[in-house]
């Protein structure tokens, strides 16, 4: 149920005065728990119908159809108009997010300072925008997407929007490196060793990475950098934080921070002195 991309298109329907729906994967068919939200809280606060569909449902064979029934029906109900949008939002239309982002680093001069970029990549939406962004301005920066989904159809991703934009002079396989094995258990499945290592990023930077995708690319990035660092073109790598931070608030790093908040870290100050709570 923790969609970062549904809970950003939630609020900015909202802002933009729109209704949303939010199709979401859930592993089960019943609300659990008001408690420990996540991505839920504000896409709730915005208002959004939420719909649990399985865990495993595939977008193709299952979700794009629910999206076409429920969109059928709302459009018959009200007489307004809908629009469906993919998982991540990975079509040639949330593609211009990532160009326009990667005109704003250009602006900005960012990409003088740098050799290489890596990024989590889940539906493969941000890594093509990256891509075709610098193809198109022909910067020479070598692109890195650390795999955290299941699925690795990234590189078709990327050459069907290719495709879909005429652009026939290359390649996904010339303008992407996908780098696998840091997915863990899984997409969403996360164990005492990542929320740990989320943990020490925080206390050594005073950055947030999730446990879905930031913590996982970072993950990947540190053990790459160590291991395999021929990989990049150079030493001056960017990491492009795609935030997602809403997905810490699930309560699945809660015993991380018990552990650490029943050591030394928490105190009471009612009396004269301050004495450990534990």
């Amino acid at each position: 149920m923790q969609s970062n991309h549904c809970r950003a298109t939630a609020v900015a329907a909202r802002e933009l005065g729109l209704d949303s729906h939010l199709l979401l994967r859930s592993t089960d068919p019943i609300m659990p728990s008001f408690n420990n939200l996540g991505n839920l809280l504000p896409s709730m606060l915005c208002g959004s119908k939420i719909y649990l569909i399985p865990k495993n449902s595939k977008y193709e064979t299952t979700i794009k159809p629910k999206q076409e029934t429920l969109a059928e029906e709302i459009k018959k109900s009200t007489g307004s108009p809908v629009c469906c949008i993919p998982i991540g939002g990975s079509n040639s239309t949330g593609l211009f997010g990532y160009i326009e982002a990667w005109h704003e680093m250009e602006k900005q001069n960012v990409l003088n300072d740098f050799d290489d970029i890596v990024l989590a990549c889940g539906s493969g939406g941000s890594i093509a925008g990256l891509a075709i962004g610098n193809y198109l301005t022909g910067q020479k920066i070598r692109l890195h997407a650390i795999s955290v989904c299941d699925d690795q159809l990234y590189l078709a991703h990327v050459n069907a929007m290719l495709k879909e934009l005429g652009i026939s002079e290359t390649s996904s396989e010339a303008l992407v490196d996908i780098i696998d094995g840091y997915k863990g258990a899984g997409y969403g499945l996360t164990n005492k060793q990542d929320h740990e290592f989320l943990h020490q990023i925080a206390l050594q930077t005073g950055i947030l990475c999730d446990p879905v995708y930031t913590g996982k690319a970072v993950k990947g990035l540190v053990a790459e950098l160590n291991i395999n660092p021929k990989r990049f073109q150079g030493n001056r790598v960017l990491y492009i934080h795609t935030g997602c931070v809403f997905g810490l608030y699930d309560s699945t790093i809660n015993e991380e921070l018990k552990r650490q908040y029943t050591d030394d870290n928490l105190f009471s100050w009612f009396e004269e002195t301050a004495q450990k709570l534990f």
